[in-house]
C-alpha cells in the first residue's frame, strides 16, 4: 500500500537477473522459490519451489541453437495453487502450525463480536477460529475500564476458506472525540527476509494510529509478570492493539481490514468506558439476637480523594426469611439501592425478622448512574458479598424412648438438652408430666464417660422438674428417666430458659403383651472356649401365648472377638440372622444354633434378639471363657507291658513298648532304644529296628510319625536264660521336636521246675565280656517264627550263653523307683492324684532308704498316703518345693511300697514331677519323672 515506484522498479531489475541467468550459464532448468498464488508475500518460504522451463528447451534438445528458436510461455495451462494453509512463514524455519478449526455451529460465520454474548471471562480475550468471508472480527464492542489501565483489543480477518487469514494489514483508528492514546500494537517479530519483501510493515504512526498485520506465529503476551492469570494468547491469524486513557471518558477504536473485499464487513468498532472509581463494601457483622444492622460501602473518585456522590449502591439479601431491609417508608424489602453521600458513604439498615440466631447473606453491587456525565451511561462496576450474624441462646429437646415395651416392665427414656447457640442459655429448666398408668421409678444424668449418677429433680404431683440453670452455648446434658408402664403412652418434654428461648419433643412409647422369649446357653457345659477354635451356642425361641407369632426372626449379635462366617458372602461377621419361614406355634419352641470363632480371650459374649409380628421381641445374653491355647509343646510318653510280672527260666516272654502322643503337635522321627537284661536271649524284634547294638542288649527303631493322641507299638520276643531273680527292662523315647520320655519294668526270674526244652530259637551275640572259648556267631537258623508274621529273625549264637553265678549280698537289679499320674491332661486347680511305687529289687534287704519328690513351680501338695505310715509320711518340705519322706529302715529283697501323692496345680504349664531315692546300699539314688500338661480353666 506504500510501496513507492522504485521499489517496484527494483523488483521487475531481480527478477529479470533470474529469468536470463538460466541462458548465460546453459542450463536448461532452475529451480526457483515458488511464487505466494495469495498473495500475501512474494515467495512460499522453503522448502516451496518452481521449476522454470525455457522456451529453448525442445529446440536444444533437436540439435537447434539458442537464436533459431521463438519464445513460449513457461507454463501453458497453470493449475489453481493450493489452499494457503500454512500462511508466510518466516525462511529457514519449519512451517507454522495451521490455524484451530472450530465447531459445526460457525461454518456459516459466527457473529464478528462476541462481547455481547455473556461468555466465560477466559474466552472474552480470544476471536473466533472461523467466521464469514472477508469480514473483520473483533473480541470486544463494549469494555469498563478503570482509569490508568491498560486494555487489549484483537482482530482479525475471515479468508475465503471461513478461517483466520495472516499477514493481513490491519488500521487502528482512533476518533477525534475519544480520550485516550494507543500504547502498542503488536508484531510477530518476523526474519530479515521476511521484513525485506513484506508490504504491510507493522508500526504506530501517532497516538490515535496504528498499522498492524495478522500474526504468523502464535504468540503471548505476559504483561511482563509471572503472573498466568492477566496473559492475553494471539492465536495464529490474529492481531492486537494495547489502549490506555489517564481520565474518564469513552474511547472509540475502529479497525479496518484495506485490502479486504467485503466493504461493508471490513471494519469493526470497541466502545471502551474508562471509570474512575474506588469501593470498599462493608465487613462482616456480629451482632446480638434482635439488633440491627447498619452495612456502609464507601465509594471515592479521584484515586480515592473525592467522594463519589450521587452513585448508588445495590444491596440485596439472599435469604430474606431471615433479615430484610428498612427504606423507612414502606414494608422491609429485601433489595435496596443507597446513594452515596458527600462523604462517599451508601449506608443500609438490615433488621431481623425475629429475635433468634441466624445469619443473612447480602449480595451488594456499586452502580455508576447515568446523568452524571452525558458521555456514560448507568453502569454496573463491581460486586461483592458480605454477611450478618445474629448470636443468641438455641435451646434443642430430643427424646428416645424404645417404640415398644412390655407391660410393667422397667425402661429408660433419654432427654438429651442441648444449646445450639453461640450465647450461654440462662435460668434453663426441663420439665415433663407422668400421665395415669406410668410409674416413676429414678432419673440420673448421664456424664460424659457414660456413667450414670442419680439426677435431682423435683416432683409436683405428676410433674417432674429439672433445674439446669445455665447451659453454656455448644453444650448438652443428658437425662434419663427410668419408669413402668400398664398402658402406651405419650408425653412432652420441655425446656424453657431466659429471653423466651424454649424447646419442647415428645415421647411416644406403645405398651403389648410380650409372649415372645428367647434363651441362650453355650454348648460346652463348662462355658469354656479355646482361642482359635470354634463354639457354639444354643438358641431356644418360645411362644407363651395362645396365638402363633408370624415373621420370627433371630439376630445373634457376637462382640469383638467372635466372628461368625457367612456362608451366602463368604466373609466373617459378628452377627448371624435367622429366619423362621413358618409362624411359631404357642408351645412349639423353635430351636436353633450359633457358631462362632473365638478369635479373642477373654469373656466372649453373644447377645440374642428375637422379633416377631405385632411389636414381640425379646433380649437374651450369654457368655464363654475363652482361654488361649497351650502352648504347642511337644509331649511323648512310653510304657512297658509284659503280660506276667514273672517267669519260669528257659520260657519266652513278649514284651510290648508302647509309644504315645500326648502332646498337641505331631511328632516326627520318633527314636525307641530298648535295654534289656542279659539274663534274657533275644529272639526277634518288629520289622524296622537297628541291630548294631545287639551285642550290649539295646535294640532300636524310628518311628516317622506319631500323631497327637496317637499310640503306636513296637515288640520284642525274649527267651529267659539267666539265674532266678530280677530281669530289668528299660525303653527311652526322644522326637525331632525335643519330646522325651522313659519306663522300665522288672520281670521276676523263677527257677525252673521242669526240665527246659531244648532251644528252639536263635541267640543274640554273646557279650563282649564272654572269654575266646565261647563260640563264635552262626547264621540264624532258616525259619525262624517272627512275632505277629511281620519280623524276621534274629541273628545270634546257636547256643545260649553262660551265666555266671551271683555272690550272695550282690543281688540282681538294684533300687527302684517309679511315678506316675492318674490324670493327664488337668485343669488349673484340679487335685492331682501320682502313684509313688519304690522297689528293691535285689535278692538282699535295702537299708535306710530315703525318697525325695520334687515339685515344680506353680503347684501345691495337698497330702500324701501310705499303708506303711500310721501318720503323715511327710517328714519336710523345702522352700525351694522338695518333699522329704519318712526314711524307711530296711526295704526286705523283692519288697515295693506304694504311696499317693495329691498336688494342685496352679497355672497353666506343661508341668514335671520327679521322684529320687537313695539307699546304703545305693548311694548314687535312682529316679523317676512324670510330665503332665496344666491347661486354663
Amino acid at each position: 500500500m506504500f510501496a513507492t515506484r522504485t521499489h517496484h522498479h527494483f523488483t521487475a531489475a531481480l527478477l529479470a537477473c533470474f529469468l536470463l541467468m538460466p541462458c548465460v550459464t546453459g542450463c536448461t532448468q532452475l529451480q526457483l522459490p515458488a511464487i505466494d498464488p495469495t498473495g500475501e508475500c512474494f515467495f512460499l518460504p522453503c522448502p516451496n519451489t518452481t521449476t522454470l522451463t525455457l522456451p529453448c528447451t525442445d529446440k536444444l534438445q533437436n540439435g537447434c541453437g539458442p537464436f533459431g528458436c521463438l519464445p513460449e510461455p513457461a507454463f501453458t495451462d497453470p493449475a489453481p495453487p493450493p489452499p494457503c494453509l500454512q500462511g508466510a512463514g518466516v525462511p529457514q524455519t519449519a512451517p507454522a502450525p495451521p490455524p484451530a478449526k472450530v465447531v459445526d455451529e460457525c461454518a456459516d460465520g459466527p457473529k464478528a463480536v462476541l462481547f455481547d454474548k455473556h461468555c466465560d471471562l477466559r474466552k472474552l480475550l480470544h476471536l473466533p477460529d472461523r467466521g464469514k468471508r472477508g469480514r473483520i472480527l473483533l473480541n470486544h464492542r463494549k469494555i469498563i475500564a478503570p482509569v490508568g489501565g491498560e486494555v487489549v483489543l484483537l482482530s482479525g480477518v475471515c479468508g475465503t476458506d471461513g478461517y483466520l487469514m495472516t499477514g493481513e494489514p490491519l488500521e487502528w483508528m482512533l476518533t477525534p472525540d475519544s480520550v485516550g492514546t494507543f500504547i502498542d500494537v503488536g508484531d510477530d517479530k518476523q526474519g530479515a527476509l521476511h521484513r525485506l519483501v513484506a508490504r504491510n510493515p507493522v508500526e504506530k504512526k501517532t497516538g490515535s494510529y496504528a498499522i498492524g498485520r495478522t500474526s504468523t506465529v502464535a504468540s503471548l503476551i505476559t504483561r511482563g509478570n509471572l503472573r498466568r492469570g492477566d496473559d492475553v494468547p494471539v492465536k495464529k491469524g490474529e492481531t492486537w492493539l494495547s489502549i490506555s486513557s489517564p481520565s474518564e471518558g469513552i474511547s472509540r477504536v475502529t479497525v479496518m481490514a484495506p485490502e479486504s473485499d467485503c466493504w461493508d464487513q471490513r471494519k469493526a468498532t470497541a466502545t471502551i468506558y474508562w471509570v474512575d472509581a474506588h469501593w470498599q463494601f462493608p465487613a462482616p457483622l456480629n451482632l446480638r439476637a434482635g439488633e440491627q444492622a447498619q452495612l456502609t460501602t464507601h465509594v471515592t473518585r479521584k484515586e480515592g480523594e473525592l467522594p463519589a456522590s450521587g452513585w448508588k449502591v445495590r444491596y440485596q439479601v439472599m435469604n430474606p426469611e431471615v433479615a430484610l431491609f428498612d427504606n423507612g417508608q414502606s414494608q422491609p424489602q429485601a433489595v435496596i439501592e443507597a446513594v452515596v453521600n458527600e462523604n462517599g458513604d451508601a449506608t443500609a439498615i438490615l433488621r431481623p425478622i425475629a429475635p433468634v440466631a441466624g445469619t443473612a447473606f447480602i449480595q451488594t453491587t456499586v452502580i455508576r448512574p447515568a446523568g452524571l456525565d452525558e458521555a456514560l451511561p448507568r453502569m454496573t462496576l463491581g460486586a461483592g458479598q458480605t454477611m450478618v450474624t445474629w448470636s443468641a441462646p438455641r435451646l434443642v429437646v430430643r427424646t428416645g424412648a424404645p417404640p415398644f415395651v412390655a407391660r410393667d416392665e422397667e425402661f429408660a427414656i433419654g432427654i438429651n438438652v442441648s444449646n445450639s447457640g453461640d450465647l450461654t442459655a440462662e435460668n434453663v429448666r426441663v420439665l415433663t408430666e407422668l400421665p395415669p398408668g406410668v410409674e416413676l421409678v429414678s432419673t440420673s444424668l448421664i456424664q460424659a464417660d457414660g456413667s450414670r449418677v442419680p439426677a435431682q429433680h423435683t416432683l409436683v404431683g405428676a410433674q417432674i422438674l429439672w433445674d439446669i440453670d445455665n447451659l453454656p452455648a455448644q453444650t448438652q446434658l443428658d437425662i434419663e428417666l427410668n419408669v413402668r408402664a400398664k398402658a402406651s403412652f405419650q408425653i412432652p418434654v420441655q425446656a424453657r430458659g431466659a429471653e423466651n428461648t424454649f424447646a419442647e419433643d415428645t415421647v411416644n412409647v406403645t405398651v403389648v403383651q410380650r409372649n415372645l422369649v428367647v434363651t441362650i446357653t453355650p454348648a460346652d457345659p463348662n462355658a469354656r472356649a479355646e482361642v482359635g477354635q470354634e463354639t457354639t451356642f444354643n438358641i431356644e425361641v418360645r411362644n407363651n401365648g395362645d396365638q402363633p407369632i408370624s415373621g420370627v426372626q433371630v439376630h445373634a449379635q457376637g462382640d469383638q472377638g467372635l466372628l461368625a462366617f457367612a456362608a451366602d458372602t463368604g466373609q466373617w461377621q459378628q452377627h448371624v440372622v435367622k429366619v423362621l419361614e413358618e409362624p411359631l406355634l404357642p408351645n412349639k419352641p423353635w430351636t436353633i444354633q450359633a457358631t462362632y470363632q473365638v478369635r479373642e480371650p477373654g469373656q466372649r459374649c453373644v447377645q440374642v434378639t428375637a422379633t416377631g409380628g405385632n411389636a414381640q421381641r425379646a433380649t437374651e445374653t450369654a457368655c464363654v471363657n475363652a482361654v488361649n491355647p497351650p502352648p504347642a509343646n511337644p509331649m511323648v510318653s512310653a510304657r512297658i507291658v509284659t503280660g506276667s510280672q514273672s517267669v519260669q527260666q528257659g520260657e519266652e516272654v513278649l514284651v510290648k513298648y508302647f509309644v504315645y502322643n500326648n502332646g498337641t503337635v505331631p511328632l516326627t522321627d520318633v527314636r525307641v532304644v530298648a535295654t534289656y537284661d542279659p539274663a534274657l536271649t533275644a529272639l526277634q524284634f518288629t520289622n524296622g529296628y537297628e541291630s548294631s547294638q545287639l551285642g550290649i542288649f539295646t535294640v532300636s527303631w524310628i518311628l516317622p510319625s506319631i500323631q497327637p493322641g496317637e499310640e503306636q507299638l513296637v515288640e520284642g520276643q525274649f527267651r529267659v536264660d539267666g539265674r532266678p531273680g530280677v530281669a530289668r527292662l528299660d525303653v527311652a523315647v526322644s522326637s525331632e521336636q525335643g519330646a522325651n520320655a522313659s519306663a522300665d519294668t522288672t520281670l521276676q526270674v523263677l527257677a525252673r521246675t521242669v526240665a527246659p526244652p531244648p532251644a528252639t530259637g536263635p541267640a543274640v551275640t554273646p557279650q563282649p565280656a564272654q572269654p575266646p572259648q565261647q563260640p563264635t556267631p552262626q547264621p540264624p537258623p532258616i525259619g525262624a517264627p517272627p512275632i505277629n508274621g511281620s519280623t524276621t529273625p534274629i541273628p545270634g549264637p546257636s547256643t545260649p550263653p553262660a551265666q555266671t553265678p551271683g555272690a550272695v549280698g550282690s543281688g540282681i537289679g538294684g533300687l527302684q523307683v517309679d511315678i506316675e499320674s492318674r490324670d493327664n491332661p488337668v485343669v488349673v486347680g484340679d487335685r492331682i492324684s501320682l502313684d509313688l511305687v519304690v522297689t528293691n529289687n535285689r535278692n538282699v534287704p535295702e537299708d535306710d532308704v530315703i525318697l525325695n519328690i520334687l515339685l515344680p513351680a506353680g503347684t501345691r501338695l495337698e497330702a500324701v498316703q501310705s499303708t506303711m505310715f500310721q501318720g503323715d509320711p511327710v517328714e519336710n518340705i523345702s522352700a525351694d518345693g522338695i518333699v522329704r519322706l519318712q526314711p524307711i529302715s530296711q526295704l526286705r529283697a523283692g519288697e515295693a511300697i506304694r504311696y499317693t501323692v495329691l498336688i494342685t496345680g496352679n497355672q497353666p504349664q506343661l508341668m514335671t514331677v520327679r521322684a529320687e531315692a537313695t539307699s546304703r546300699q545305693s548311694p548314687d539314688g535312682v529316679g523317676d519323672e512324670t510330665r503332665l500338661q496344666v491347661q486354663a480353666r
